[in-house]
């Protein structure tokens, strides 16, 4: 995140907790000693098996909503690409497959289909809306043993749609509300408080219905 953060520095970045918390979780299967500690500390967890169940259960919790969005959705993905140089343990894997829904791939993280494959993974699980390019970056880093990838797939709409002229006609609305009435801060009035944000909308929506 720091990489990330002194990479993009003064533009806006969205991170969702969940997969960073998903992401970290996994690290923390794969990772012993020092590492694993750290880890933790940051997950704020001692126990894996009920850090595991407790974070299935939050990802139910978000599917069972989708399920209730009408024209919505709303996808966990989780995937880990293992280099074919190394071994890795069944159970671990096994695991990672079903405490985590973790998508196992295993190939040379240096070729290019390998690295397209992951590409089209990201592109297919974002509901093809970013496809990342990762030849160059692999490319310049040392040996990997394995990279996580994991995505969230969000889509809804408000229940009752605002058209963008209209938002344009609340804000002109709201100005002229500004320029017209006097708004000061209340003093001596104990009832009195200062017009919100929230009261100006409605007001403005109010007048321009």
């Amino acid at each position: 995140l720091v990489q990330v953060s002194s990479d993009h520095e003064g533009e806006n970045i969205i991170y969702a907790p969940l997969n960073l918390y998903l992401s970290l979780s996994t690290l923390n299967e794969l990772s012993e000693g020092e590492a694993k500690a750290e880890i933790q500390e940051a997950l704020n967890i001692s126990d894996a098996k009920d850090n595991a169940l407790e974070l299935n259960t939050a990802i139910s919790i978000l599917e069972k909503r989708r399920l209730r969005l009408p024209i919505g959705r709303l996808y966990v993905n989780n995937s880990l690409w293992l280099s074919d140089e190394f071994n890795y343990q069944d159970d671990l894997l096994n695991t990672l497959q079903s405490n985590y829904r973790t998508e196992i791939y295993k190939g040379d993280l240096k070729n290019r289909d390998f690295q397209n494959l992951m590409s089209n993974w990201v592109y297919e699980k974002t509901n093809f809306a970013f496809q990342p390019n990762y030849n160059e970056s692999l490319d310049k880093l040392d040996p990997l043993a394995f990279i996580c990838l994991n995505t969230l797939d969000f889509y809804n709409e408000w229940s009752t749609p605002f058209e963008e002229e209209d938002t344009k006609t609340v804000d002109a609305m709201k100005k002229r509300i500004l320029n017209f009435f006097d708004t000061p801060n209340p003093v001596s009035d104990p009832i009195t408080t200062k017009l919100t944000e929230h009261d100006l909308q409605i007001a403005a929506k109010a007048a321009v219905a």
